[in-house]
C-alpha cells in the first residue's frame, strides 16, 4: 500500500540528510546555497565576522600625535682612507633632501 502525503512534497536536509518535507527547509544563514531544516544544528548561527570591514567600527586615528620636527642630515661623514688613515670627509645631502633657507 502507498502511503499519500497530504503536506507536500518531501526535501532532504543538506546537513543532517533527513526527510523533511520542503517548504520547511530554509537556506542556512551563513551558506545560502545550502537548504537546511529547523532541527537543533543544521540552521547555523549568522557569523558577523563573515561580514566585509566597515571604517565606522574601528578608529584608526593616532590618539596623541608627536608634532613633527626636522631630520638632522649629517653634514661629514668618518671614513678610513685607503693609508688606513681616519678623517672627517664633508657629506653633501641628496638633492631631494635639500632644504634651502629663507632670506627675509
Amino acid at each position: 500500500m502507498s502511503t499519500f502525503i497530504q503536506d507536500g512534497p518531501l526535501g532532504i536536509c543538506d546537513r543532517c540528510r533527513r526527510k523533511v518535507l520542503r517548504k520547511t527547509l530554509t537556506p542556512d544563514r551563513n551558506a545560502p546555497g545550502l537548504m537546511v531544516c529547523r532541527a537543533d544544528g543544521c540552521n547555523d548561527i549568522y557569523d558577523p565576522w563573515r561580514l566585509p570591514w566597515t571604517p565606522k567600527d574601528a578608529d584608526i586615528s593616532v590618539k596623541r600625535p608627536r608634532p613633527e620636527q626636522k631630520l638632522d642630515v649629517p653634514t661629514t661623514m668618518t671614513g678610513v682612507s685607503d693609508t688606513g688613515i681616519v678623517e672627517e670627509v664633508p657629506v653633501t645631502p641628496p638633492a631631494d633632501r635639500v632644504v634651502k633657507a629663507s632670506s627675509s
